[in-house]
């Protein structure tokens, strides 16, 4: 299988998210705060709000519970960091989305292009994991067992 590298400059194919995958979308524009149309004010979608509705799939719990996270842990981590940061000093897009949720859905559709028709959950995941460093890759190397001094 070939890895894609943080910043894949490929062209992005045009692959819709599936019902599924949509739904978790949505799901992350709620748990962020965010309208799913109209005006955004300063909220934003990051990679942690798209990873606490990822947690909540089966297929993608069923990843992170053989890669030894709980995703409720997971879950509970990332609503802490939520709800301790600054939400002020984040870039977003016109709809609200982080750089970073940017990169992890073109990687997504990217990695869908090569075998599926539609983004599933399990892309969104890898692309997630493939977007670059951010606050969620973080927590979850704190159970893998890497720390910031190891990179």
């Amino acid at each position: 299988m070939e890895i894609l590298r943080p910043l894949d400059l490929s062209p992005v194919p045009d692959v819709p998210l599936s019902d599924t995958s949509r739904a978790i979308f949505h799901g992350a524009r709620r748990i962020a705060g965010l309208p799913d149309t109209g005006k955004i004010g300063t909220a934003h979608l990051g990679t942690e709000h798209l990873m606490i509705a990822l947690a909540a799939d089966a297929s993608v719990a069923a990843i992170l519970r053989r890669s030894s996270i709980d995703p409720n842990t997971i879950t509970s981590e990332l609503l802490t960091y939520i709800a301790a940061r600054d939400n002020s000093v984040f870039p977003t897009d016109g709809e609200g989305l982080t750089p970073t949720v940017v990169n992890a859905i073109n990687n997504a559709k990217r990695i869908a292009h090569r075998t599926q028709t539609r983004v599933e959950p399990i892309h969104l995941y890898e692309g997630v994991i493939l977007a670059g460093p951010n606050e969620t890759l973080k927590i979850f190397g704190k159970h893998l067992g890497y720390f910031e001094e190891n990179r």
